[in-house]
């Protein structure tokens, strides 16, 4: 890639051996110039060893402090959901672009837990903040920069502010790109949508959905969890660096190495799925029909980098 010799880790077998067999010869984020450039080693995501390690576990613990992945954070969602629903509802059946406020919606989740409120819809700071939010994922593939080694203290404002950023953009994009493309399977698949319509009316009417109802639906989880399969927005993880001179497959990799997990290779991986490109909820459930969870769902990496914390549409990010 560029002027640099790169690994690429393909297939469910050697993503899994190599995430959960050998994290700390992989554990490491790799040295990319542009992020080296922008974040200068700051936050989560593009960090470094000990910084890494504090902020990670700073990050745990505030979080799960503010709810997540608890009731608040339910409560919150749901409240958001009202917002959404009065929204689509005053188009009046009309066709409208719904990028734009399903990422509004989503990102306010998480704004209400990093900053304390929720913005409207329409505020321009807001919007503002939107649009360049996704610039900087689309111009995050930018070739090479130099690279500047600084010291820092772990928890200086541009530390805490480079976290926030970081946080604020795995909180939204995936998961609104997600929903999107939820709405879109559904329409493309009224039959599913209808047995998703059937289960949800069955289960959760006239009440607000909630996290024990998703026992009680196997259809609707096998859905999202195929639509998260399925739709694959996020192909390859971020890249990683070897920690140390490692034999791999029987291959030798140096110290210093960029690796990149291919996770397109898992979510289509022929051994594990029936129709891996095909959409099709069967393969989360059972004969029985009930719901059944799959190794190589991996649509967010996994091992000692990815951040366990529960996102809106229920997993976690690799952070």
């Amino acid at each position: 890639m560029g002027p640099k010799k790169v690994v690429v880790l393909s297939g469910y077998e050697t993503v899994k051996d190599a995430l959960v067999n050998y994290s700390e010869e992989f554990g490491e984020r790799a040295h990319v110039p542009i992020f080296e450039k922008i974040f200068e080693g700051k936050g989560i995501v593009f960090s470094h060893g000990e910084n890494w390690k504090i902020i990670r576990r700073f990050s745990l613990t505030t979080l799960r402090n503010f709810g997540m992945g608890k009731r608040p954070i339910e409560e919150r969602i749901v409240e958001e959901c009202q917002y959404l629903i009065q929204v689509f509802e005053s188009h009046q059946g009309k066709p409208f672009d719904i990028s734009t406020i399903m990422n509004a919606s989503v990102t306010n989740i998480i704004v209400s837990i990093l900053l304390g409120k929720r913005f409207d819809y329409q505020d321009p700071q807001f919007l503002r903040l939107l649009h360049l939010i996704s610039e900087n994922l689309r111009l995050a593939g930018s070739p090479g920069i130099t690279e500047k080694d600084k010291p820092y203290d772990y928890f200086s404002n541009d530390n805490l502010v480079a976290l926030v950023n970081n946080l604020f953009a795995a909180g939204t994009e995936t998961t609104s790109s997600t929903l999107c493309w939820g709405i879109l399977l559904m329409m493309k698949y009224p039959e599913i949508q209808k047995k998703v319509h059937n289960e949800i009316t069955k289960v959760v009417a006239p009440a607000q959905p909630q996290t024990e109802h998703q026992t009680q639906m196997p259809y609707t989880d096998a859905v999202i969890h195929e639509i998260q399969r399925f739709s694959n927005i996020l192909p390859m993880s971020v890249s990683r660096e070897t920690t140390t001179d490692v034999i791999f497959k029987n291959y030798y990799i140096p110290k210093g190495t960029e690796t990149i997990i291919l996770l397109t290779s898992v979510l289509q991986d022929q051994t594990q799925w029936e129709k891996p490109y095909t959409f099709n909820p069967q393969h989360f459930l059972n004969k029985e029909g009930k719901f059944v969870k799959r190794d190589a769902f991996l649509p967010f990496s996994a091992g000692k980098m990815t951040l366990h914390l529960w996102d809106s549409v229920g997993k976690t990010k690799e952070l």
